[in-house]
């Protein structure tokens, strides 16, 4: 009975035994499962991670008429835009006030991705007395990327050997009278000239003369009514040999113009530089600012985009919305002080 009893007890063991290794066994497999499902359905979620917005269009305002450098720019843009994003990329040009009317209209809409300005910080978006304007850039808008940069330079006509130098303008202006063109006032083609003016002792005898535009400034350089213009690379791009570009003022030489020393180099402290981009209404989901970003980013890549923007005289500079966001800060500075000095 004993010997029967203790044969029973073991063989309970054995089965108590089986069944916890049975139980073990099936709590390691559930968690293999339960490991093994987030990390299958972290996949897709990894695949389809990167940001989208949510729009199907994206309405892009140009605060200038159609044909100028930023509406080139932009309607450029949107066109490579379409290799790297789904959204529709559609312009809308709102033209006036140089530049502000545009970008008050972008305002008006709600901070939700679906409407960026073709935005270029000017010393038009600065508030004067008779002339206020109805946003802060530097509050009201955060900016998506930096696109273009475009030095102010100092030309003449190819064929006046008077000047083969900027020092040779210089010199003649000390003792002679000079006139300069440039496209309208109160922008940086204006005072660019009457900063150059002031470092180099020849204000009395440089008269700068605003035209309507640019083509209007171009006309009156090659008809040898003025003697020389301040004006943008993409202004004398489509004809460069009818050019003489005397000095750029931007920090450093251009690179589609490496020959041309900068105002700096010539001995004259002024580094001016008018930046093209994109912004959009603050508040912006960040997420829209960096996917805009992003994209804007891949299309100063492409090479297809690249060779058009050569032969349109656009200089691509491309930064993030980050660093435009600095940049934007640091322009507005800069012409606060150029029309705090000269207005």
């Amino acid at each position: 009975m004993k010997k029967f009893l203790s044969l029973l007890l073991a063989a309970m063991m054995v089965l108590s035994l089986a069944a916890c290794g049975s139980s073990s066994s099936g709590d390691t497999g559930s968690a293999d499962t339960a490991s093994s499902a987030p990390a299958e359905s972290a996949a897709p979620a990894a695949d389809t991670g990167a940001f989208k917005p949510s729009n199907k269009t994206l309405n892009l305002i140009v605060p200038y008429s159609a044909g100028g450098a930023v509406d080139l720019g932009a309607r450029l843009m949107a066109k490579y835009a379409s290799n790297y994003t789904d959204i529709d990329v559609v312009i809308t040009n709102v033209a006036g006030g140089s530049g502000t009317v545009g970008a008050a209209e972008m305002l008006k809409y709600s901070a939700d991705g679906t409407y960026m300005l073709a935005y270029n910080p000017s010393i038009a978006s600065l508030s004067t007395p008779d002339k206020p304007v109805p946003y802060d850039c530097t509050k009201d808008m955060a900016m998506v990327s930096m696109m273009v940069r475009d030095e102010r330079l100092i030309t003449v006509r190819a064929d006046d050997d008077r000047f083969q130098t900027l020092e040779d303008l210089i010199e003649y202006a000390k003792t002679n009278k000079v006139t300069l063109g440039c496209s309208g006032t109160g922008n940086v083609a204006y005072y660019t000239p009457l900063m150059l003016a002031r470092a180099a002792g020849i204000e009395d005898n440089l008269t700068v003369v605003a035209f309507d535009g640019s083509s209007e400034a171009k006309t009156a350089l090659l008809g040898g009514h003025i003697d020389c213009a301040s004006q943008s690379y993409s202004d004398i791009a489509a004809t460069p040999n009818d050019y003489r570009v005397l000095c750029n003022a931007g920090s450093e030489r251009a690179a589609s113009l490496p020959d041309v020393p900068t105002m700096q180099e010539c001995g004259y402290d002024v580094v001016v530089y008018v930046s093209r981009g994109f912004a959009m209404k603050a508040g912006t989901d960040e997420q829209i600012l960096k996917y805009w970003s992003d994209i804007i980013g891949q299309v100063t890549q492409d090479a297809g985009f690249l060779a058009e923007a050569e032969s349109l005289g656009l200089p691509i500079y491309y930064m993030d919305y980050q660093e435009f966001a600095e940049d934007n800060l640091t322009e507005m500075a800069n012409y606060q002080v150029m029309l705090d000095d000269f207005a």
